[in-house]
């Protein structure tokens, strides 16, 4: 280990009733690897190490040079560092170990609580917009209204001669079988419109548009007289053109 003395030169006897002052504390400290302004603390290792005791038998020597060590009578071992050293390093490991845990845990609460306040300042965003959302009936769900949302408006061929488009009050309701109907003029046989009408169109929506008013009466080349209220699919159907007289 060094030059050192033999056990029988050992001059130092230790103090049994030493107390460090505060430079020796802060000296131990800084021996330990602490920082006694960043870890004050931990400063209480410092405290207790500069104050323990040796194990028995063990006592301070010091070599020809003056150089202070420590030996063992019993075993014969000698050390530069006081066999206490090793002890409260594992000390201070153990409390360092502790607090970086301690500051995990607050940055891992911290995140935690601010999470959840991200959560409830989006779900109340979220009633916000669906309480905003559902006075509006342009973006309110379909499930959600009270008034059912209009149908979509029905196929409406526009006549070839002119004729006006079909008003939205008698707009035809398609649906996978539409007939093709000419109305032709009974006197002359010259076509007055065309039109193409779904399921639910009457003979009487037929003549809302063609007489005007709903005068017209419709009948076939036999001269049979459809029944206003009557379907025209009922008499005519598929995609085949049907040719009506008024």
């Amino acid at each position: 280990m060094g030059d050192f003395s033999s056990p029988e030169a050992c001059e130092y006897q230790e103090d049994e009733n030493y107390v460090p002052t505060s430079n020796d504390i802060r000296e131990y400290a800084v021996y330990l690897g602490i920082d006694p302004l960043t870890e004050s603390d931990l400063m209480w290792i410092a405290e207790e190490g500069v104050s323990a005791r040796l194990p028995e038998g063990w006592k301070p020597c010091s070599t020809k040079k003056g150089q202070v060590y420590y030996f063992n009578t019993g075993s014969g071992q000698s050390s530069w560092t006081h066999p206490k050293d090793v002890e409260f390093k594992e000390v201070l490991a153990a409390e360092r170990a502790k607090r970086r845990k301690r500051l995990q845990e607050e940055v891992g609460k911290q995140q935690h609580q601010q999470q959840q306040q991200q959560q409830q300042q989006q779900q109340h965003r979220g009633s916000v917009h669906n309480s905003t959302a559902f006075s509006n009936n342009e973006h309110e769900p379909q499930s959600y209204r009270s008034v059912p949302a209009p149908p979509v408006p029905a196929e409406v061929q526009r006549p070839l001669f002119g004729a006006s488009p079909v008003p939205a009050a008698t707009s035809y309701t398609t649906n996978n079988s539409c007939t093709k109907l000419k109305v032709l003029s009974k006197s002359d046989k010259r076509v007055i419109q065309q039109v193409r009408v779904g399921g639910s169109t009457t003979f009487a929506s037929i003549a809302a548009v063609v007489g005007g008013g709903g005068r017209s009466t419709f009948c076939d080349s036999d001269g049979f007289v459809f029944p206003p209220s009557d379907l025209v699919q009922t008499h005519f159907s598929g995609p085949d053109t049907a040719v009506v007289y008024t």
